[in-house]
């Protein structure tokens, strides 16, 4: 009797391949079926992605108006935002935490959420003192976007 899957249990162990003459040179196909669970945690890991980008995108934003108190963002502090918005999505995925299973131990994941936020912050530091920008950014807006983004973060 074939065993089901502890991932899907709508396919079988060692059943992600299926021989079929007909629809590969090989012989072998792949068979896999997604089923709701799988569907459901695809789509809620990509909401919580978005909703994580949203929110570094609006405490970016939130602190440049609190700190200078004009909606006019300049075009370099909304490079800025969107460079760290994707470095910030590049290194979620590289340290694995764009996965289900990472979101099951709490505050392992917090843990490893603030380490991906200070990583930014301190990559986009490095990137604006090494290329001599230093004088154009507030380091106050800087400090209330990491403690802003930070905190919403958690």
């Amino acid at each position: 009797m074939p065993r089901a899957s502890a991932v899907d249990p709508g396919t079988r162990l060692g059943g992600a391949l299926a021989l079929d003459v007909e629809a590969a040179p090989s012989g072998l196909a792949p068979m896999h079926q997604w089923g709701f669970a799988s569907d459901a945690r695809a789509a809620l890991i990509l909401w919580l992605h978005c909703a994580d980008i949203l929110v570094l995108c609006v405490s970016g934003a939130l602190s440049y108006v609190i700190r200078y108190r004009s909606v006019n963002i300049q075009p370099s502090y909304l490079a800025n935002i969107v460079i760290a918005c994707v470095v910030f999505s590049l290194i979620l995925q590289i340290a694995g935490m764009l996965r289900f299973a990472a979101l099951r131990h709490h505050r392992q994941h917090l843990q490893r959420l603030s380490g991906c936020w200070a990583a930014v912050m301190f990559l986009l530091i490095t990137i604006i003192y090494l290329s001599k920008l230093a004088d154009e950014f507030s380091r106050g807006w800087i400090l209330l976007w990491a403690v802003t983004g930070w905190a919403g973060l958690m």
